[in-house]
């Protein structure tokens, strides 16, 4: 009898843990645990060109490398929230180096684009920094948002791409004046051919993705995947990491002008 109770006490000790222990690892995944994937825009010295796997113009994903849009086909977008912030960049040997990012605030809203201030790599010396206002959107493409397990996407608009952004927050404000969450609506995301006197270059352009003469509403039935997210995306937003991959690059990029979003 005594060795079938000690036989019962090391099958307890050996069971896995209750089906709670799981719910609860599941609940403590932050918004700072994921990489979000981006929209690239192919240029023509982007990595994906020279392989042969997009053309310049073409609209791919970061993570997969698909290509999702371009010239002639937009991609179906839905916001979800937006971060805003400065990319800063040193001139060091007449090359721009990247030096991380500064919070836009009201105090540096209308701060210069180049400026002369002490080097990172030697504060006693000055050199040239440059600063541009980046507007990140983070959301869903139409095709992700019907896959269960899908991740968000993060658009970034800066540089060349500069007016889209404020397309994009020209888009949004409208929406948040009639007091709805930005993805009450849905955006179309494509591309525009530009040419300055470093070359031929491409540019996000973004309109409100229409219903014939109305702008499109974000399908209710895709409410349930947009508001989880929106709650992990929004808990701490700067934190949320995304991938790294630029293929924005190309010798065609330029600064942004004086004006501001």
């Amino acid at each position: 009898m005594a060795k079938q109770e000690v036989k019962n006490e090391v099958v307890k000790k050996m069971a896995p843990p209750p089906p709670a222990v799981y719910e609860h690892r599941n609940s403590v995944v932050h918004a700072e645990d994921i990489v979000v994937p981006k929209l690239l825009l192919a240029q023509g010295l982007s990595v994906s060109v020279s392989e042969g796997k997009a053309k310049m113009g073409d609209i791919t994903n970061s993570l997969t490398g698909v290509v999702i849009g371009g010239p002639a086909k937009d991609v179906a977008f839905i916001p979800i929230t937006i971060k805003k912030y400065w990319k800063r960049f040193e001139n060091v040997n007449g090359k721009n180096q990247y030096r991380g990012v500064e919070a836009f605030t009201r105090e540096n809203a209308s701060r210069p684009l180049k400026e002369e201030l002490p080097s990172q790599m030697n504060p006693q010396q000055k050199s040239q920094w440059e600063f541009n206002l980046t507007l990140d959107v983070f959301g869903f493409t139409e095709d992700d948002v019907n896959d269960p397990i899908a991740l968000p996407t993060a658009i970034s608009f800066t540089r060349t791409s500069y007016k889209a952004g404020q397309q994009v927050n020209t888009l949004l404000a409208s929406v948040e004046a009639a007091k709805l969450p930005y993805y009450t609506y849905m955006m179309s995301v494509s591309c525009a051919k530009k040419q300055n006197d470093k070359g031929i270059f491409y540019t996000f352009d973004v309109k409100p993705k229409m219903d014939g003469a109305k702008m499109a509403k974000t399908p209710t039935e895709y409410y349930g995947k947009i508001e989880q997210w929106s709650k992990i995306l929004n808990d701490n937003s700067r934190n949320v990491v995304i991938d790294d991959s630029d293929e924005e690059s190309s010798a065609a990029s330029a600064s942004v002008d004086e004006s501001k979003f």
